[in-house]
């Protein structure tokens, strides 16, 4: 398509508004946010140096990424409406610019934003979150959970760790036991620890107070150890699972850590599914919202702008609150990773399907 100074127009228009949008909505919430907050960072003596940089340029990023399909939703129903409401998208049509073509620089905005909104959301934001969470976790955060238990998980395929407490803070646990399994003839081998505590600085367990239990044919082993120093196949984060840790994965990492928690049967295999499948699903709500936008505002109505912008947030919270309620069922294991994710499209395509069949 070659580019018109049409195109050009409702593209400055597009990425203008939504730029303005989010700034003076990104300055709101940082106002809410501080208000609320700035009880604990006096409290806790944090640097305003590092409140700046280490939380609020942080903090950003993650709203904007949060919210995007929002504001460029907003965005295109407020500048739309206000082309509408003084005729010149009436004047478009008079000299033979169809609603297809008038629709095309829209797509193609929303597509470029879709794209910043994938590459954001999997490569630069999750070093960002981190930044951001460490500062919560020091200054904002009063009760940190330290404490997990009734661990199990599958280190390989025939051994098995059960684990009853562990320190997420210290790195301590109690009551280890690890099982080596033949599935034709039983447990080869047990592992027992009353006290395990891992080493950063070598990269070590220490297990106290050890029994090793090996049975091979009808004969059976014990041995005991006040004290042992060793490698074992997993890492602390292997025991303690937050679901900040997601924000922290970029798109490579993620995959990783999901094909590894397969292999150790872990329990939240269906929310780390259901996170990846969002992060391919959600950019494209940026593009479904648009044409729906376009749609919605293009042609005067009585009410005008207020009337097309209730609708329109109408419609983009609807689409948020259905998400988070796919999402949760997807985490649950209710409906399939992959439909949680992408119903809420689905079902807003069928929506903007509809809006474009009426207006051509």
């Amino acid at each position: 398509m070659k580019i018109k100074k049409i195109d050009l127009y409702i593209a400055k228009k597009f990425i203008s508004t939504f730029l303005l949008t989010i700034t003076l909505l990104i300055f709101i919430i940082i106002a809410f946010d501080l208000s609320e907050k700035i009880d604990k960072f006096i409290a806790k003596d944090a640097p305003v140096s590092l409140i700046i940089t280490q939380y609020y340029l942080n903090f950003i990023p993650y709203f904007i990424n949060l919210f995007s399909a929002l504001f460029i939703f907003i965005s295109v129903i407020f500048f739309t409406s206000k082309l509408a409401n003084k005729s010149e998208i009436i004047a478009m049509y008079s000299v033979g610019i169809d609603f297809k073509r008038i629709l095309k620089p829209y797509l193609a905005v929303s597509f470029l934003l879709a794209i910043f909104s994938f590459f954001l959301q999997n490569f630069i934001l999750p070093p960002a979150n981190q930044k951001r969470i460490n500062f919560e976790n020091t200054y904002v955060k009063r009760n940190p959970q330290t404490k997990e238990v009734q661990i199990h998980l599958q280190l390989d395929k025939n051994t098995y760790l059960y684990l009853a407490n562990w320190d997420v803070k210290d790195y301590e646990g109690t009551f280890l036991s690890i099982d080596k399994i033949d599935y034709q003839t039983g447990v080869k081998q047990k592992m027992m620890s009353s006290f395990i505590k891992y080493d950063n600085n070598t990269n070590k367990w220490q297990l106290n107070d050890v029994v090793i239990r090996e049975i091979q044919d009808s004969t059976e082993r014990l041995q005991r150890y006040k004290t042992i120093d060793t490698l074992l196949p997993i890492t602390p984060s292997d025991l303690a699972y937050e679901t900040t840790l997601l924000e922290t994965m970029n798109f490579n990492e993620l995959n990783k850590y999901i094909k590894r928690q397969k292999q150790r049967g872990a329990e939240n295999i269906n929310e780390l599914l259901v996170e990846r499948q969002n992060r391919y699903a959600s950019p494209f709500a940026a593009i479904i919202l648009t044409i729906i936008a376009v749609a919605l505002s293009i042609n005067k109505r009585r009410g005008g702008l207020g009337l097309n912008l209730a609708i329109g947030l109408a419609l983009s919270f609807g689409y948020i609150l259905f998400q988070q309620i796919s999402v949760s069922y997807g985490v649950a294991g209710v409906i399939p990773t992959f439909v949680a994710a992408w119903l809420p499209n689905f079902i807003y395509i069928i929506i903007a399907g509809y809006l474009l069949y009426r207006e051509i």
